[in-house]
Parts: structure tokens; C-alpha cells; sequence
């Protein structure tokens, strides 16, 4: 068993480094399809309040429409340049996360809960889909259920023990016990279906956020450029109502305990 991994200063600079360049390699293959997509989560916050990166962060987000993300499975390893990977369930049938990402060759970033798999493991941007939703509460809160069950059995049968703790773990082990039969190909299909099922929804909801945040599909309609590390990339128009429905007064820093990373890593390597 590997020990873990504690990024040190010059380590992170590197890992931020790489990640850009998987960014801009994205941002070229989205403008050249005529794609949307949008900074999100803690990658927005750094452009906003940093112009980057939030220092102690070390990863990429951003999110695209379903559709898009379809698109994007279609033909991205054909275009990407040399030196990325793009990885879903379609172009790598070991990667069992209902998001994608943007590898970098050559590199070796291995996270503890999926440490044990044969999969590209190197550093990346992560690649959100956003989902039309149902307006009815009742309807939005049964898809959400059983999106988060179908997930959760799945999680349990394929991220590492390792990556689990306390009541976290128990219940993993129960879920894996109780559904031994059931195929991981079987719960991931299951999972994007239920992800998808609304069409032409008024609101959206991105499944895979640990946010859960819900916006009304106009949020989603109009993009603007911003400054990130001396590159500007897309984010949606009202990102100050995003950003604030989602972390609320987002412009002031964290306690000096939480400014940590969020990845617990077994390897590195570049």
C-alpha cells in the first residue's frame, strides 16, 4: 500500500502548471465546435477573486451542457494534440465517474480512490455535464434520489476503501454486499440515463456537484471571457449570482485551516 502524498509548494506549482495546459487544450477543441462551457466551482472563485488559481488548489472544473459533453466524447481524443486524454466511459471502459476529464500524458497524479484501477492516471481537468431538471419539485427530488442511490452503489463497488472513513465506509461495505450481483456497466448506464431523462427542462441541476446546485437553464445561455493565469477562458455571463448561490459571500478567503487541497494522492509524478 502506498503512503500518501503531501504536495509541497514547488509540487503543486507544476501540477497547476500541467492542468492549464490541458485547460487551453480544451478551450481551443471547444472554440473550434463552436462549444459553451464555463469555469466552475473553485476554478471560477481563483479567476474571480485570484485572476488563477486559488494558491492551495490543484485542480480544473468546468461545466458543459449534456449535449455537449456527448459531442465532445465523440471526437475529442481525435483532436486533442499530443500529450492529452480524454477520458469517459466511452474512450476508457475502466473509468466508472459519471464526469469526464482531460489527461495529461506522461504525468502521474493517482488518487487514493482509484488508485487500484487500470486507468489514465494523470493530472487533469475536470469536465462537468449540467442537466435539464424537472420544474416539479416532487419529480426533481425523485430523479435526484435515485440518481444519488444508483451512484452511490456504484461508488461503493468501484472507489477504493481506502478513500472511505467511518460511517462512509460501513455503508460502502453494506452497499457491497447487498448489490454483489449487480454490474458496474449496468449502474453507470443506469446513472446517465436518470441524469438524463428530463428534456427541455426550464432548470438545470449538475448531479456530479457536491453543491447540488439548481439554476434556471437561462444561466446557461449567455458567456463572457475571464482572466485566469494570463489566459482568458468562458464562464457563464452571471457568474457573480452563480458563484454566490452556490458558496454565497465567495470573495472572502476561507479559515487558514480549510485552505488545503481537496485530493488525497498515493502518486505523483510528472
Amino acid at each position: 500500500m502506498r503512503d500518501l502524498v503531501t504536495l509541497n509548494d514547488t509540487q503543486r506549482e507544476s501540477v497547476q502548471k500541467h492542468a492549464l495546459a490541458a485547460l487551453c487544450e480544451f478551450d481551443r477543441i471547444c472554440k473550434s465546435h463552436h462549444i459553451n462551457y464555463t469555469l466552475a466551482y473553485g476554478t471560477l472563485i481563483g479567476a474571480i477573486r485570484h485572476k488563477g488559481f486559488i494558491p492551495w488548489d490543484d485542480d480544473i472544473d468546468v461545466c458543459v451542457s449534456r449535449e455537449d459533453l456527448i459531442k465532445l466524447r465523440s471526437f475529442a481524443n481525435d483532436e486533442l494534440k499530443g500529450g492529452f486524454f480524454y477520458q469517459s466511459h466511452v474512450t476508457e471502459t475502466n473509468w466508472y465517474r459519471l464526469y469526464d476529464k482531460i489527461r495529461v500524458d506522461g504525468t502521474v497524479f493517482r488518487e487514493i480512490a482509484h488508485e487500484n484501477e487500470n486507468i489514465h492516471q494523470g493530472i487533469y481537468i475536470d469536465i462537468f455535464p449540467i442537466d435539464n431538471i424537472p420544474e416539479n419539485k416532487f419529480k426533481a427530488k425523485c430523479q435526484l434520489i435515485l440518481y444519488r442511490l444508483t451512484t452511490s452503489i456504484l461508488s461503493a463497488k468501484y472507489i477504493s476503501m481506502r478513500h472511505r472513513h467511518g460511517a462512509k465506509k460501513a455503508i460502502a461495505f453494506l452497499f457491497i454486499i447487498l448489490f454483489f450481483p449487480v454490474r458496474k456497466k449496468w449502474l453507470y448506464r443506469m446513472s446517465e440515463k436518470i441524469a438524463c431523462s428530463t428534456i427541455n427542462g426550464k432548470l438545470t441541476r449538475s448531479f456530479e456537484s457536491p453543491y447540488q446546485e439548481v439554476f434556471p437553464e437561462t444561466v446557461y445561455q449567455e458567456y463572457t471571457d475571464v482572466d485566469f493565469e494570463h489566459f482568458r477562458f468562458s464562464t457563464v455571463s452571471c457568474y457573480d449570482y452563480w458563484l454566490k448561490t452556490v458558496y454565497g459571500d465567495y470573495m472572502k478567503m476561507p479559515p487558514e485551516e480549510k485552505r488545503v487541497s481537496q485530493h488525497y494522492l498515493s502518486e505523483l509524478s510528472f
